[in-house]
């Protein structure tokens, strides 16, 4: 369109030009000045020569005059009709072309318009390239095969299979780690706990009992702890140590008194030779007894009246009555029956004389029942003497043999000889548990004879090395022990210092504890109990029912000193926190034992990896594994590992894909496992948990999830970013755009208005700005209104990764410069224009090679990924079979210049000595309309001030 306006102004000049050469032409021959001087001079010639024709030239030139007045008139008048004719015409000419143009321009608007939305509807805008002349950006070579992956050649290996290897042993790939554990473990001081720190799967407990196992250091003289009734204080149980072994015995001592008491005494105390010595002791006081009952019935009858018992309640007491005829009236219900006269005594009866009589006998059977009482009291106390006697002579020598055995220890002399004083004093209450026990065994809540027991809580007579305890649950009352509980029919919890148990806590005394940290610090009141235990040594059991005061049972056993390594097993996560908001974890774990993930390769890697698969054969019956399959084994550790010269030590998944490779080659008949072994089984994982992925997968294949992979579009661009759910990881692309106009809000971050985005993604926006900022607003203000957005993500954003995807995308918006839609973009950028590394390289190039593959690959697809992540390459093989055919392509860039210009074919631009950018550049591009944007009015006050020039234009003509 352009050229055609340049020839039609072209050709008006041309016209112009022509009628102006007609007009001089046309004056010249109507009258010039060298004919006027050639027509005197033959006049002058003529009249010299002949005066005669001077009438006859007169009239010549007259007429000749007249001629040529007339031509002249004519001539002018037919220049002047040309000159208008010609205005005309060039007025007509530029009211065409001004029509044309008008008519041209509307064609061009509506024609864009047509095009712009056919192109939108079609995904394929391509900006306004056709307007500026772009300089094309030299070539940037990919990454080849060899740099995608990293291979181990079977063929170098020494040895075969793993059946000709000898199994592992030893702790590999983790010496910092060992170093740490064995000075913890040797070092046995106050506050020298080890905290061991690392990625799950590292084989951190694994290897701390291994190295338990093998160092076994010195530890202190073990002891046995027995807990006994305290006599004086019956809810402080007494505490009692003993050097191992000997707690044991003391128990078993203590169990036999206890026999005697349950079984031989009732067996004495019930036996014949007992019953008839108590008889005969017995009967001196019950004959005086009986004498005395019968002189007084004696004196009774002759006075009149009898002697009785009568029962009141439960209890049967004498009574003195009179009899009359065949009944018997006490004294008072006779008395008051003669008053109201429904009785009448016999002749000679006087009721005063009986009233005397009666008191007189009630005062004499007092005084006879008193005396009985005491002889009952006397023969009372002569038994019980004689039960005490028996009980002394049963139990007592025993005990006092014990306390000759345990003369040098104060505190378990004072035990005994208060349980002596107990049982002897307890007699009765034992005589009657024993009459009881002939029906059966009582309840062991109503057991009197329970403060006789001893409870061994600690036993170390089998312990011969220093003790490891690994504890796999660590509740409160498993680690610091408990006090049980017995719920009886009427809803009330009773208990006893019998039903004292030692945690694992106790169980590892001298020696060293495992415990899981997230696991124990999950425990109410656990970390609060632990440090107070390491502060202090001191151990107080009580339960985690006490601890929270949910029991009523009031037990106060007396606290054990201990002296115990703990060693904590957690995430260096947790470590950190611990160190930073706790001030007694660094006191109390002094140790920290920091196990490595992975390993560099070296000349034993190789080696290491096959023994461990010969120690899993041997452990576990595994198959063994070819050289080729252990090779591929090894590839699996370097995924892991994340790095090419790196290798997995986290020895757990390793022996996850071992034993199901031996599964699977057992399934297909084979006799050891090979290369498509292992193949199938890393594809068999993946199919057990990439549901998810299939089903996100599933939206980009229909449409669901816009997302393109060929062509061009301005402020459009693919992203790459990692999922994870659960234990699987995978890549999946996704579109970002940017949108830029007028204004001062600057880069809006769409994911943080919306509040989806993480610190780490805001961190990036801002840094994109700052980019900005350094480059091109140098000179100008950087003005304008800018919008990122993750298109149809509806969860959380966070990380970095898309910061550099981000800023392609706002360039290409700002510059109006497609970008090409079959490259997808994954890597950190900082305010400098430097590309830095990510995570997840492998997942993210692979996810989008799985989305091209679906949409058919075209030779020109690829991802862009920054070069400090060339070393994290360990895609899979078809991945890099496809780039060795050349279907796609992975780029490595490190600078934001060399992306830009990966992803538009336009040279990125340096900025020249004038201070800007070159034109036909993506910078220069963006330069300018950053400019424009910053100085220009908008098209409406544009197209006020036109107006208001053309008309100031046509007044001055006017």
């Amino acid at each position: 369109m352009a050229k055609k306006k340049l020839k039609k102004k072209s050709a008006t000049r041309a016209a112009g030009k022509k009628a102006s050469a007609r007009k001089k032409k046309t004056t010249t021959g109507s009258k010039s000045p060298s004919r006027k001087k050639v027509t005197r001079k033959k006049a002058g010639a003529k009249k010299k020569a002949t005066t005669k024709k001077k009438t006859s030239t007169r009239k010549k030139a007259t007429t000749k005059k007249k001629t040529s007045t007339r031509k002249k008139a004519a001539t002018k008048k037919k220049a002047s009709t040309r000159k208008k004719a010609t205005m005309k015409k060039k007025t007509s000419t530029r009211k065409k072309a001004a029509t044309k143009k008008k008519a041209s321009a509307k064609k061009k608007t509506s024609t864009r318009k047509k095009v712009t939305r056919a192109r939108a509807a079609a995904g394929k805008t391509r900006g306004r390239t056709n307007k500026k002349s772009w300089k094309r950006a030299r070539p940037h070579a990919s990454l080849t095969p060899g740099d995608l992956k990293k291979k181990f050649a079977s063929g170098k290996f020494d040895f075969d299979s793993t059946k000709e290897l000898t199994p592992l042993n030893d702790i590999i790939g983790q010496d910092r780690a060992l170093k740490a554990l064995r000075m913890g473990v040797q070092l046995n001081s106050s506050g020298y706990n080890i905290y061991v720190s690392g990625m799950a799967g590292t084989g951190k407990l694994s290897t701390v009992n291994r190295l338990l196992d093998q160092i076994r250091p010195d530890c202190p003289a073990l002891r046995d702890f027995v807990y006994v009734y305290n006599f004086e204080k019956s809810n402080e149980p007494i505490l009692i140590e003993f050097p191992a072994g000997q707690g044991k015995a003391f128990a078993s001592e203590m169990d036999r008194v206890l026999q005697m008491i349950r079984e031989e005494l009732p067996k004495i105390l019930h036996g014949e030779g007992i019953l008839e010595q108590k008889e005969l002791l017995a009967k001196p006081f019950l004959d005086q007894q009986k004498e005395l009952l019968t002189n007084f019935e004696k004196d009774l009858k002759s006075a009149g009246f009898e002697l009785t018992q009568v029962r009141i309640g439960n209890m049967v007491r004498p009574e003195i009555v009179i009899p009359i005829g065949e009944e018997q009236y006490p004294f008072e219900q006779l008395a008051m029956m003669v008053e109201v006269g429904q009785m009448e005594l016999a002749e000679g009866i006087d009721l005063e004389a009986l009233r005397e009589g009666y008191e007189t006998f009630r005062k004499q059977m007092k005084k006879i029942m008193k005396e009985s009482r005491r002889l009952s009291e006397t023969m009372m106390k002569r038994l019980e003497n004689l039960d005490r006697e028996i009980v002394n002579f049963l139990i007592g020598d025993t005990l006092e043999e014990l306390i000759e055995k345990y003369a040098t220890h104060e505190k378990i002399v004072t035990y005994l000889q208060a349980y002596k004083e107990n049982v002897l004093e307890y007699v009765p209450e034992l005589k009657a548990l024993a009459e009881e026990m002939e029906g059966g065994e009582l309840p062991a809540h109503a057991d009197p004879i329970i403060p006789y027991h001893a409870n061994l809580v600690l036993d170390n007579s089998r312990t011969k090395k220093c003790p490891v305890v690994l504890e796999s649950n660590p509740t409160y009352n498993s680690v610091f022990g408990s006090i049980e509980r017995r719920i009886l029919p009427n809803g009330q919890a009773i208990t006893d210092f019998t039903k004292i148990t030692a945690g694992s806590l106790l169980q590892a005394d001298g020696g060293y504890l495992v415990l899981n940290a997230a696991d124990a610090l999950s425990e109410p009141g656990f970390w609060k109990t632990l440090k107070r235990i390491l502060v202090h040594k001191q151990l107080v059991i009580q339960g985690i029912e006490g601890l929270m005061q949910l029991s009523t049972v009031n037990l106060k056993p007396e606290p054990i000193h201990v002296n115990v390594t703990i060693i904590l097993i957690g995430s260096a996560d947790l470590y950190f926190m611990l160190n930073r908001f706790d001030e007694d974890f660094r006191k109390i774990f002094k140790v920290r034992a920091d196990f490595d993930n992975n390993m560099p390769i070296g000349k034993q890697t190789v080696e290491h990896y096959g023994r461990f698969v010969a120690q899993m054969s041997e452990r576990e019956k595994t198959l063994p594994f070819a050289a080729p399959a252990v090779a591929k084994l090894l590839e699996f550790g370097v995924r892991l590992a994340g790095r090419q010269d790196k290798v997995s030590t986290r020895f757990g998944d390793i022996a996850d894909v071992v034993r199901e490779s031996s599964f699977w080659a057992v399934h297909h008949k084979q006799k050891n496992v090979d290369v498509k072994a292992i193949e199938h089984t890393l594809k068999e994982r993946d199919d057990r948990s990439n549901l998810i992925e299939e089903k996100v997968r599933e939206r980009l294949r229909n449409g669901v999830v816009l997302l393109d992979a060929e062509g061009g579009r301005v402020g459009q661009v693919n992203g790459l970013a990692v999922l994870t759910y659960g234990q699987h990881r995978f890549g999946i692309p996704s579109r970002i755009t940017a949108s830029v106009a007028r204004g001062k809000a600057g880069i809006i971050n769409i994911e943080r208005e919306s509040q989806l985005s993480g610190s780490s993604h805001d961190k990036g926006m801002l840094i994109l700005a700052g980019f900005l900022r350094e480059q091109f607003a140098q000179e100008i203000n950087l003005s304008l209104t800018a919008s990122i957005c993750f298109e149809q993500s509806y969860g959380g954003v966070d990380g970095d990764s898309a910061s550099s995807t981000e800023l392609y995308v706002l360039l290409s918006a700002i510059g109006e410069i497609p970008l090409r839609q079959e490259i997808a973009i994954t890597g950190s950028v900082n305010q400098k224009g430097d590309i830095q590394a990510i995570g997840g390289v492998n997942e993210k190039v692979e996810g989008f090679y799985k989305f091209c593959k679906e949409r058919g690959l075209t030779g020109k697809q690829g991802a862009m990924i920054p070069a400090a992540n060339v070393a994290d390459l360990m895609l899979h093989d078809e991945v890099v079979q496809a780039v060795r055919r050349k279907k796609f392509h992975v780029y490595a860039i490190e600078r934001i210049e060399q992306g830009i210009e990966i992803l538009t074919g336009v040279r990125a631009g340096t900025r020249g000595r004038n201070g800007r950018f070159p034109k036909g550049t993506v910078f220069g591009a963006v330069e300018d309309r950053l400019r424009v944007l910053d100085t220009e009015p908008p098209r409406v006050i544009k197209k006020i001030v036109k107006k208001k020039t053309r008309r100031r234009k046509k007044a001055a003509r006017r």
